[in-house]
C-alpha cells in the first residue's frame, strides 16, 4: 500500500514464508499489486514457498504460481549448446509454444519444476525457455535472487524503468544477499582462458586470433601491478587497485564484435564451447566495468602460473537499490538479520524504510544455552585446542541419546577434530559433510537424522554451509548443536578489501567484514534447534569471544544471560537436569 521496504527479523519455525506471503497475496487481490515474486538463496526454501502457496490453494486461492529452476537443472540434454541447430527443443520452439501455454494457463494454476519439465519434454519444449514464457502472465513467481539482481540473468522485461507492472519483492533468506549480491556485480578474467582459446583458433581462424592477441597483450600490461615483494608469502600473490583496467575495453570490444560472428555461423568448430564461455564472460567484464565506481576495487592475482584480473564489488548497496527501485514494495526476511545497522547499509536500506524484530514465541526453558568461553578458537590456538573441543563435544553428547550436530567454521577444522574424536571414541556414530555434496548425497546426510532414540548420532559439519540453514529437524530429529567458533570468514584479500572500505566508510571495519557475518552463521547454525513450540534441545557455543561485550550486544536477546563456566562448572550435570525437567 504505501510503496516502501521492510525488514523483518524473526525465529525459525513462526512461519516466515506464509506470513510473508499471503499479506502480499491479499495486497494483489485488493489492486495494489499486479506480480509478487519471492526470491530465494537455494531450491529448500523454493519447497518451503510452494508448500504455503499449496496451504492457501487447498483453501480456495486461485493464483497462476510458477517457480523457475536454473537452466543447467531442467535441461533435458545437458552438454548440448543452447542452439536450434543442436538441441530438438528449441527447434520451431516459438511456434510450438504458442498452444501449449495457452493451453496450460487454462488449465492448471501451478507451473512448478516437475510440471514444467514434464509437459515441456512431453511437447519438445526447452524447460527454461518455457518457464520464462510462463513468466510473463504467472502473478506469483518463486526463484532464485539471481532472476531479479544478477545483470547476466535478470528478467530485464520486468526490471526496466519503462515496466508498468506493480512488483512486489518478498526477498527471503535476506542475510545470504549480501555476499550473493558481491558475485552477481563482480568478474573476472584469467589469462589462461584467453590463451586456451588463442591457441585453438590460431590455425582455424587467424583473425579471430589475432584480436584475441591484442586482448591478451593489454592484459598483460598490467602484471606489473603484482609486485615482487608478495613473493614470499603462502599465499597468491594479490595487489588491488581504485582504478578499474579501461585499457582492456577497445580490444576486448573488438574481439567481441569477431567473436558473436564465428558463434552465429553453423560451422561445427570444436572448440565453439570454449569461444562462447570467453565471449559471455567479456562481455560480462565489460557490463560491470560500466558499473564500476567507489564502491569497487580492481583485483590482481598470480597464482599456479596464471594471473587474473577481478572487478570486486565490495558494496553491493548501490546496485540492489537501483533493482529493488523497479519495484513498488519489498520485504527482506530472515531468521538473522542482527544487527540491523548492518543489513540496512549492506541491503539498501534508508532511515524510511521499517525495520521489525520479532521475539521467540517458544518457551524459553525448552532452549538450554551455554558458552564454554574457557576455549579459544583462534587460528593460532586451534591445534592445541582440539582435545578439550572433543571433550567436551563428548560430554554433552553423553548425557541423553540423540541426534546432535556440531559446526565448524572452516572443513580443515572440522575434519581434523572429526578424526580426533573417532580415534578416542571409536565405538561412537559418527556423520561427516563432505566437499560439493550433491543433492543425492545431502539428501543421504540428512536421512541419518529420521533415526532417533536407538543410539547417539554426531554429524559434524561445516557453518555457513549447505546443513547450517534451510533444513528442518523438528522435534527428536535433533536434540542439540555443538557451534565451535565465532564463524569468522576466512581471511583473504577480498574481506581485507571490504574491511578497508568499511573502516573509511563507517569506522566499523572489521565487524563489517568479518564480525557480522561470522556471527550470522553462528545464529543460522544454532537455528536449527528450535523449530516449533514442542521442539527442546541445547546451543552450545565454544569461543572466549561469545562472551565479550560486543558479542553479546549482537547476538538475539533470547539468548542472554547466558550460561557460562563461572556459574555453571558441570556442564554434564546442567544438561540432565534440562532433560530431566517435565514442565
Amino acid at each position: 500500500r504505501d510503496g516502501k521496504k521492510q525488514f523483518i527479523q524473526a525465529p525459525t519455525g513462526i512461519g516466515k514464508t506464509i506470513g510473508a506471503m499471503f499479506p502480499a497475496i491479499k495486497a494483489m487481490g485488493e489492486g495494489l499489486v499486479d506480480k509478487i515474486f519471492y526470491l530465494t538463496a537455494r531450491n529448500t526454501t523454493q519447497s518451503e514457498a510452494l508448500k504455503a502457496y499449496n496451504m492457501m490453494a487447498e483453501k480456495g486461492l486461485r493464483l497462476k504460481t510458477l517457480q523457475i529452476s536454473a537452466k543447467e537443472k531442467v535441461c533435458l540434454l545437458p552438454g548440448t549448446q543452447c542452439l536450434d541447430e543442436e538441441c530438438p527443443y528449441l527447434v520451431e520452439y516459438r511456434q510450438k509454444s504458442r498452444n501449449i501455454i495457452s493451453h496450460v494457463f487454462s488449465s492448471t494454476d501451478l507451473f512448478d519444476r516437475e510440471f514444467i519439465e514434464t509437459t515441456a519434454r512431453e511437447n519438445s519444449l526447452c524447460p527454461f525457455e518455457f518457464s520464462l514464457e510462463l513468466s510473463n502472465q504467472a502473478d506469483l513467481i518463486i526463484c532464485d535472487y539471481n532472476y531479479v539482481f544478477d545483470p547476466r540473468v535478470y528478467l530485464r522485461r520486468f526490471f526496466q524503468e519503462k515496466n508498468d507492472e506493480r512488483i512486489c519483492l518478498l526477498i527471503d533468506e535476506a542475510h545470504n544477499l549480501p555476499d550473493r549480491a558481491r558475485e552477481m556485480f563482480s568478474a573476472e578474467l584469467k589469462r589462461s582462458m584467453i590463451r586456451n582459446v588463442c591457441h585453438k583458433t590460431k590455425n582455424v581462424l587467424p583473425s579471430l586470433a589475432d584480436s584475441l592477441k591484442k586482448v591478451r597483450k593489454a592484459f598483460l600490461r598490467y602484471t606489473g601491478k603484482v609486485s615482487s615483494g608478495y613473493m614470499g608469502k603462502p599465499f597468491p600473490r594479490v595487489s588491488d587497485e581504485p582504478e578499474p583496467p579501461s585499457e582492456l575495453v577497445r580490444s576486448m570490444e573488438n574481439f567481441i564484435y569477431q567473436a558473436e560472428g564465428v558463434l552465429n555461423d553453423e560451422t561445427p568448430y570444436s572448440f565453439k564451447d570454449d569461444l562462447a564461455a570467453l565471449f559471455f564472460e567479456m562481455i560480462h567484464f565489460l557490463r560491470i566495468l560500466d558499473l564500476y565506481g567507489d564502491n569497487y576495487a580492481t583485483i590482481y592475482s598470480r597464482e599456479k602460473g596464471d594471473f587474473s584480473i577481478k572487478l570486486f564489488c565490495i558494496d553491493p548497496a548501490p546496485m540492489l537499490i537501483k533493482r529493488i527501485d523497479c519495484a513498488k514494495s519489498t520485504v527482506f526476511f530472515s531468521a538473522t538479520l542482527s544487527p540491523p545497522s548492518y543489513f540496512m547499509e549492506i541491503l539498501g536500506g534508508s532511515e524510511e524504510d521499517g525495520f521489525i524484530i520479532l521475539p521467540s514465541p517458544f518457551p524459553r526453558e525448552n532452549l538450554y544455552i551455554y558458552a564454554d568461553n574457557t576455549i579459544s578458537t583462534r587460528f593460532r590456538h586451534r591445534e592445541s585446542v582440539i582435545p578439550r573441543i572433543i571433550q567436551r563435544i563428548h560430554e554433552c553428547v553423553s548425557v541423553k541419546t540423540g541426534n546432535y550436530m556440531v559446526f565448524f567454521p572452516s572443513f580443515e577444522f572440522m575434519q581434523k577434530a572429526a578424526l580426533e574424536y573417532m580415534n578416542r571414541f571409536p565405538d561412537s556414530r559418527i556423520l561427516i559433510q563432505e566437499h560439493d555434496m550433491n543433492e543425492t548425497r545431502r539428501a543421504e546426510y540428512l536421512a541419518y537424522f529420521s533415526e532417533y532414540g536407538k543410539e547417539t548420532l554426531i554429524a559434524f559439519a561445516v557453518m555457513g554451509g549447505i546443513f547450517s540453514e534451510g533444513i528442518d529437524l523438528k522435534g527428536e530429529c535433533l536434540s542439540g548443536v555443538i557451534v565451535v567458533g565465532v564463524g569468522l570468514p576466512q581471511l583473504c584479500e577480498e574481506r581485507n578489501i571490504i574491511k578497508k572500505y568499511y573502516q573509511k566508510k563507517n569506522g566499523k571495519g572489521f565487524d563489517f567484514a568479518y564480525t557480522y557475518p561470522g556471527l550470522n552463521k553462528v545464529q543460522q547454525a544454532a537455528g536449527r534447534v528450535i523449530r516449533s513450540e514442542y521442539d527442546r534441545g541445547f546451543v552450545i557455543l565454544i569461543d572466549d569471544r561469545f562472551t565479550t561485550p560486543l558479542y553479546k550486544k549482537i547476538m538475539p536477546q533470547e539468548w542472554l544471560p547466558l550460561k557460562t563456566p563461572e556459574e555453571y562448572n558441570n556442564l554434564a550435570e546442567e544438561l540432565r537436569k534440562f532433560w530431566d525437567y517435565k514442565k
